[in-house]
């Protein structure tokens, strides 16, 4: 799959993921691809998404932690784009995305680079349960924010296109031992963990940390927030947070940021009752690789 070339205003695919795989598995188009793409839409780029209730934390995190600018930021299972967007704006800095769904990759070149007007989309248009909270038939404007109408971004966002841990492993070969790879400066997976390891054939949830320390480069951020909603298609031990940040620890990196908040999962409902929201129980973490590999 390649996005228009010349719609190059925000955000670019990179030619080194060109025939990369994509989701494999119980992937993203393969689970009720149009009411997932519409759920997404309504977190991501509706008027009261994830912009501020979880993004604004994650990027002041990153904001206060990120030392290794030299080396470009990655946020792997971007979906549709809205995180690396706000980070891409909060600073000149080089923002790179991964995403392995291809109806998301060609939604968030749509808005990104060539949406000019809001349209109505009817979030909850699939959905026939709890209509008490959800009105099928309710409509919110999206996107609430027109990227392309604004002044274009001083950086392009990079799309790396392809499932994480065989587009990475591809590229970085050495694991902790080889002192090689260290691509980036900053890592950010933001409902992330948990999903990739379902989605990504016969690859564990300590196959994608792993791939997420062999990618940060040493002194690089690693940024987590997020629940642990494994699914049935998950393989390999599933571990518990306080489980995942003792592995982390053991490989020398320091917490800089530990917290257990309730995060927002779903949008405001359109509906009777526009007070219903659903939330996860989640943490919002900031870890620092060590400089030197112990």
């Amino acid at each position: 799959m390649t996005l228009d070339p010349n719609s190059n205003i925000n955000i670019c695919i990179s030619e080194q993921s060109q025939g990369a795989p994509l989701c494999q598995g119980l992937g993203i188009d393969d689970f009720a691809p149009s009411r997932f793409l519409r759920h997404h839409l309504a977190r991501d780029w509706g008027p009261s998404g994830f912009s501020d209730s979880v993004y604004k934390g994650v990027i002041e995190l990153l904001q206060e932690h990120y030392t290794s600018q030299a080396l470009p930021i990655l946020i792997p299972g971007a979906g549709l784009g809205r995180l690396g967007y706000d980070v891409a704006q909060a600073g000149n800095w080089e923002v790179h995305v991964n995403e392995c769904s291809p109806s998301f990759l060609q939604t968030l070149d749509y808005i990104l680079n060539r949406a000019t007007e809001a349209l109505p989309v009817h979030v909850y248009g699939s959905d026939f349960q709890n209509t008490a909270y959800l009105d099928p038939a309710a409509a919110s404007l999206i996107p609430g924010l027109l990227p392309s109408t604004l002044a274009p971004l001083d950086k392009p966002i990079v799309i790396l296109e392809g499932d994480f841990i065989q587009l990475f492993n591809a590229k970085t070969k050495e694991d902790r031992n080889g002192n090689e790879g260290g691509l980036y400066g900053a890592v950010l997976t933001v409902f992330f963990i948990d999903v990739a390891a379902g989605t990504t054939h016969n690859s564990s949830l300590l196959d994608v940390l792993r791939t997420i320390d062999r990618i940060l480069a040493p002194g690089g951020v690693w940024i987590h927030a997020g629940p642990l909603n494994y699914g049935m298609n998950d393989h390999g031990p599933l571990l518990s947070w306080d489980e995942i940040r003792a592995l982390f620890e053991s490989w020398g990196y320091h917490f800089l940021a530990n917290e257990r908040q309730h995060l927002d999962y779903e949008v405001p409902a359109l509906g009777p009752r526009m007070d219903y929201r659903t939330f996860q129980s989640a943490v919002i973490a900031a870890a620092v690789k060590p400089a030197h590999q112990r």
